[in-house]
């Protein structure tokens, strides 16, 4: 606050002034002449003095910056520099002021504030006190505050405190040796707890101020002070050990007239302690104290639970509000709120994270839903921001990969890719601390893992990129079978085999000639070795995945292979096929079914298309419900990339229907058109090019089968 300090300031030149009468007039005003002398002696700075208390009262009124009537708190300092000096109260009336209330419900520092802020609102109407039901008056409150604080730490600064604490003390306790009727009450009160005698030595001392009497002797104060303390010898330990209990007993009384500002319970509260001690049942009042306390406790505690369990429902609908806006990165952070607040944890731990995102990963592969995914991974990442060391760093890198990796499969275009390579970096990542010679085992595991990414971002890509990746894939999973040994580890060398398989194939169905035969024959050989581990007793789903990759081995096989021994391969995909279908139910494992679905429409095609007649036709016709059956599943919102190839595979299986039924061959061609169209929305040239290369040339060969047949000139035939 840039004026503040101004108006403050002229307030500032009276500490030697008013300060020095707050301390003075607890004795009497005539006191103020021999404190100034005192101080004088003690070489005591006034100008010094004055800055310090300045600096003092900047500080508490700080706040005031801050606040939202700053404003107004600016207003007031500027006309207290203009009017301070004209209403500024003389410690002779300081002295009167305070010698009127001796009872000492408002203390000196409160009622001197009072008095100055009223004389400032005969000048200025900005200080005048709001009246009752408006809005508050924030430049007087700024000027009370002032005003009180000023003269306080005038009263309290600690040369102050040298000069003021014994010649005060003997001054105030003058008149108890002449006064019997004050030693009476005292004598009386002698084995009641130090308040009680502060509070009558606090009432003596007003009226020698009062009437101007001398000091009483050392001896007497020394005898009052032992009544508080046992061994006192020194007259100015006795005067100190009386003024601390008189602050005591008037600090209470400050804090019953200002009132907690906590509310009316918590006033009550602290009502009936101080009714108690106006009672000097001083047992009573600690005892009072204590119950509510504990009141207070219990109350604390019932509102702590009611403040979690607030909390709780807040995360919880956040993380709803953040499911419905498709806000994955949101939705991760109040899943783990929701967890800490339910587990009653300060924080989540790096395992308690990893956790979470297990069942969200987990609840996506089971429903498929892209969204589940995505916040997988969002807490991934937050599992890797609290993570500690290179080791647990390297395990949720690894974790963030895996989610990644699935996400990127299911998603298409560009996005998909980008989410692969961030998988193959982050798997690349967790290779640099998963080294072969000291962590083999999560070595491998991780090759395995990252020949996973490569081999799908090498599916997505065409050219030389991709066969690229699809070495790189290779590689990897080689180089994990290395650790990952028949004897030694077989589950992991199974699903390892299971994956080299994969690559092996998708490189052989890409070359053509001997050079691609062999590696899907090398493929089928490692799908078969996985399945001496992999059974259908011991490892079903593991069975059925190994099943259903051989039998894409085997398709690619009897595709390339002509005559019967083609014929005799697809039948065997086939079979492969269906065999998975036992474990890869519709209701247990949608995503698996649908793919699995897929896979088997595409030898049905190939084996119909290779018989005559009806049973070719019947054959393409399961293919057909087969590819219908896997879009239940195969949505264009939650997994557009596989929507988009099972559309493509579909206008396949259309197209070969098409050539087998002639009376329902437009039909069959308009069919084709449509799905291959529709996979077209996702196939782009910038996203999916060799995709989209693929599906263009496909519907060029339709449109031209539409056109050689008149198809678009005549009605579509009834469906059957």
């Amino acid at each position: 606050m840039t004026a503040l300090g101004i108006g403050v300031g002229a307030l500032a030149l009276a500490p030697l002034d008013a300060g020095l009468t707050a301390g003075a007039v607890i004795g009497g005003a005539g006191l103020f002449a021999r404190i100034k002398e005192n101080a004088s002696k003690a070489g005591l700075d006034d100008d010094k003095l004055i800055g310090r208390v300045q600096t003092r009262l900047l500080k508490q009124l700080d706040h005031w910056d801050q606040h939202a009537e700053r404003e107004a708190a600016e207003r007031a300092d500027e006309a207290m520099t203009r009017l301070l000096p004209q209403v500024m109260l003389s410690r002779e009336e300081l002295a009167s002021l305070v010698m009127e209330t001796s009872d000492r419900k408002e203390r000196y520092p409160i009622l001197a504030a009072r008095k100055i802020v009223d004389q400032l609102a005969l000048h200025d109407t900005i200080f005048a006190q709001a009246p009752a039901g408006s809005a508050q008056n924030y430049e007087r409150e700024f000027a009370l505050e002032a005003v009180e604080s000023g003269l306080r730490a005038g009263m309290e600064d600690p040369d102050y405190a040298t000069l003021l604490t014994l010649n005060i003390t003997i001054e105030l306790g003058a008149a108890i040796a002449e006064t019997n009727a004050m030693l009476a009450q005292i004598k009386m009160k002698q084995e009641q707890d130090s308040a009680s005698i502060a509070y009558l030595v606090q009432r003596e001392k007003e009226r020698e101020a009062a009437e101007g009497r001398d000091p009483v002797p050392d001896d007497r104060i020394i005898a009052l002070a032992r009544k508080i303390v046992e061994k006192v010898e020194d007259p100015a330990q006795a005067a100190q050990i009386l003024e601390d209990n008189i602050d005591i007993y008037l600090d209470m009384l400050v804090d019953r007239e200002r009132g907690s500002n906590l509310g009316d319970a918590a006033d009550a509260a602290f009502e009936r302690v101080l009714t108690l001690i106006d009672a000097q049942d001083y047992a009573g009042a600690v005892s009072q104290a204590e119950r509510e306390y504990r009141r207070l406790h219990e109350e604390e505690r019932e509102q702590a639970e009611q403040m979690a369990a607030r909390k709780i429902r807040m995360a919880k609908t956040g993380l709803r509000a953040a499911r419905l806006d498709v806000d994955a990165q949101r939705a991760a952070f109040w899943e783990a709120e929701s967890v800490r607040l339910d587990e009653g944890k300060s924080a989540l731990s790096v395992n308690d994270l990893r956790r979470i995102q297990d069942v969200w990963y987990e609840r996506s592969l089971k429903g498929g839903n892209a969204l589940e995914m995505s916040v997988a991974i969002e807490l991934a990442r937050l599992s890797i921001a609290e993570s500690n060391g290179p080791q647990e760093r390297a395990m949720c890198q690894n974790d963030l990969a895996i989610a990644l990796k699935v996400q990127g499969e299911r998603l298409a275009g560009q996005a998909g890719v980008a989410l692969l390579s961030e998988a193959v970096t982050a798997y690349r990542a967790a290779l640099e601390v998963h080294t072969s010679d000291h962590m083999p085992v999560q070595w491998a595991i991780t090759q395995n893992n990252l020949g996973t990414a490569l081999k799908t971002q090498g599916e997505r890509l065409s050219g030389k990129t991709g066969a690229g990746l699809l070495g790189e894939a290779v590689t990897a999973y080689r180089a994990a079978l290395e650790v990952h040994t028949r004897d030694q580890m077989p589950v992991d060398w199974a699903m390892t085999q299971n994956n080299l398989g994969n690559a092996l194939r998708t490189q052989g169905e890409r070359l053509s000639g001997e050079a691609g035969a062999g590696l899907l024959g090398e493929a089928v050989t490692a799908y078969r070795a996985a399945l001496e581990v992999h059974t259908r007793d011991q490892m079903p789903v593991q069975w059925a995945t190994t099943q259903n990759n051989l039998g894409n081995a085997l398709k690619a096989q009897g595709e390339w292979l002509g005559g019967e021994a083609g014929t005799q391969l697809l039948g065997e995909a086939v079979t492969a096929y269906r065999a998975a279908l036992e474990v890869f139910t519709r209701d247990q494992m949608p995503a698996q079914w649908a793919t699995t679905q897929n896979n088997l429409a595409g030898a049905l095609v190939r084996q119909g298309e290779r018989l005559s007649g009806e049973a070719g036709a019947a054959l393409l016709g399961e293919a057909v419900n087969a590819y219908r059956a896997a879009l239940e599943v195969y949505t264009r919102d939650q997994m557009p990339a596989d929507w988009a190839m099972t559309q493509e595979n579909m206008a396949i299986g259309f197209l070969s229907l098409a050539a087998a039924n002639a009376p329902r061959r437009c039909d069959h061609l308009r069919a084709a058109r449509a799905a291959v169209q529709a996979a077209l929305t996702v196939y782009t040239p910038d996203s999916m090019p060799y995709y989209y290369g693929q599906a263009t040339r496909l519907l060029t060969v339709i449109e031209a089968q539409i056109a050689e047949h008149g198809c678009d000139g005549c009605a579509a035939a009834p469906q059957s």
